[in-house]
């Protein structure tokens, strides 16, 4: 349990406080490509790319201000959801 020391007083609390931690980033990106021949000296390139392919969400860290009543709440997403693009390249 966390508490405020008296004024003008160090607590009791080391600097770093080991057991607690953000969680670690799980992001895996994800993609396909594959080529077409049109004619002797063009093709065609067509790719899809994911990123966060699994769709983990990663949170961010607790509020760290002591006396803010968000203090050791998380209240946002640290990383972006799933994103898939699709691209068409025609080399010549």
């Amino acid at each position: 349990m966390f508490s405020q020391p008296a004024p003008f007083t160090f607590g009791n609390l080391g600097r770093v406080l080991s057991t607690v931690r953000t969680d670690g980033l799980q992001n895996w990106d994800f993609s396909i490509f594959k080529d077409f021949p049109i004619h002797e000296a063009v093709r065609a390139e067509f790719r899809v790319e994911c990123f966060n392919f699994t769709n983990t969400p990663t949170f961010a860290p607790p509020g760290q201000a002591f006396g803010n009543p968000a203090f050791g709440v998380v209240s946002a997403q640290y990383n972006a959801p799933r994103q898939v693009q699709f691209g068409l390249k025609i080399y010549y």
